[in-house]
């Protein structure tokens, strides 16, 4: 090739790398409000983020670039790819939909294992949470996949059968009476659905009984292992506080402080927005949820997280007490967010202008954890603390119920309810009240 033709080349490419470039930053805040991960820029001077990459473990892969621009031009080239691939997922739903509005009638024909596939593809479509979707498919693989069971035709499947299949189930497994209500769930909504499309004129599953004497008791859990004691709590409060001043940790840190003081589950935590703040009290109206994405085989992959305007449950949505130690401290992260350009829309808990989310504030407390010498302990073990705490400290337990939004006291005595002392401050209190 000669000079001059690899100069006309040369200054061609250049000249559409110019206007590729001109392009991004033209589209640079609709680029940035589609790209879920945060960007940042190294020590190095390099530019950082992740973007999707189903081939790994985490579903993300580092992407590192020396200029800001070539480094949107790869992060809209994953968005383009995402939906094009969205795109695609939003067809295949709407064939599963019409597939599920035109299923054959031929229902002498349909096994369980079918009628699954139908049924998983209509719970995907009205379920309000594709998090608990995924959990069935999950159920199915540990329980169903495989068995003679579910190569039985619907329409001779009779409760003699239904029976020994569970009970089988029970016995092979040691399940507890929580995990077969899970496992069971399946058949049980399963046949009700085919009982709704008119595969069977009568559901079998209506005399099944249970002999609950085959459930395996479960054992509490030991104290010190699902609650931060009443020696740890202070201590961890007063390194994350201290820590934060210095600048060693983010808002991670004051949503630990914040879920110690409050008892929200996690995804209700990193969903907070300033708006929610109403005088002494937090109002709990939405939470972080895990997305799946469902494939034509009906598996289904992790596919990120989002905010969702509902809670886990109608009695989730509630007002929780804040002291005035925790009233100040979100003032305060709202003036720090306010300084620092630390803030998407409204969410309290950010993190590079982007709202935070629970594997982060999840990471820090395993971290802290492990700097202190403590038990690792999740952020679920921080909500156990706070209705211990509320138990030890003489609140109603109807009072408790409603501030952690359960819907039973049972569950909130019987799940939550754990000794802060330890085995020598134990003894030493039976002795004082004993003697």
């Amino acid at each position: 090739m000669n000079k001059r033709k690899k100069d006309d080349i040369i200054k061609s490419t250049d000249a559409r790398n110019e206007f590729i470039m001109e392009d991004i930053q033209r589209r640079e805040k609709e680029i940035l409000k589609k790209h879920k991960y945060s960007v940042w820029q190294g020590k190095d001077g390099s530019w950082y983020t992740y973007i999707p990459d189903e081939s790994k473990k985490s579903r993300r892969r580092l992407v590192k670039r020396k200029q800001y621009g070539k480094l949107l031009m790869e992060v809209d080239e994953s968005i383009r790819a995402m939906e094009k691939k969205q795109g695609r997922g939003r067809k295949m739903k709407k064939e599963q939909k019409k597939g599920i509005e035109q299923s054959p009638g031929k229902s002498k024909e349909l096994t369980f294992e079918r009628l699954y596939e139908e049924w998983i593809q209509y719970k995907l479509i009205i379920a309000n949470s594709s998090g608990t979707v995924y959990r069935h498919t999950v159920e199915w693989n540990r329980f169903y996949k495989g068995t003679k069971f579910v190569k039985i035709p619907v329409k001779k499947m009779d409760t003699i059968a239904i029976n020994i299949f569970l009970h089988t189930q029970i016995k092979s497994k040691n399940l507890t009476r929580k995990q077969f209500n899970n496992m069971a769930t399946i058949l049980r909504q399963g046949l009700k659905y085919a009982l709704l499309k008119g595969y069977i004129t009568k559901n079998p599953y209506d005399m099944v009984e249970i002999d609950s004497r085959l459930f395996v008791r479960e054992k509490k859990k030991p104290d010190e292992t699902q609650v931060f004691l009443v020696d740890e709590e202070p201590l961890l409060l007063e390194r994350v506080l201290d820590d934060y001043k210095e600048g060693k940790v983010d808002t991670a840190g004051l949503a630990i402080v914040v879920a110690f003081k409050t008892g929200l589950r996690l995804g209700e935590l990193v969903a907070l927005r300033f708006g929610d703040i109403k005088g002494n009290c937090l109002m709990i109206q939405r939470m972080e949820v895990k997305e799946y994405e469902m494939e034509a085989d009906a598996t289904m992959h992790y596919n990120g997280v989002r905010v969702v305007e509902h809670t886990k449950t109608d009695n989730s949505v509630r007002n929780v007490y804040l002291p005035s130690f925790v009233r100040e401290l979100l003032e305060g992260i709202r003036e720090d967010n306010r300084k620092a350009k630390n803030q998407e829309e409204d969410f309290i808990f950010c993190r590079r202008g982007k709202r935070m989310h629970s594997l982060a504030v999840e990471k820090t407390i395993y971290a802290y954890c492990e700097k202190l010498g403590i038990s690792r302990k999740s952020m679920h073990k921080i909500r156990k603390t706070y209705i211990s705490t509320l138990i030890d400290g003489n609140i109603n337990i109807n009072k408790i119920r409603q501030l952690v939004g359960h819907a039973d006291e049972r569950t909130t005595y019987g799940s939550y309810c754990y000794n802060r002392y330890s085995e020598s401050q134990t003894d030493a209190m039976l002795e004082n009240i004993l003697a």
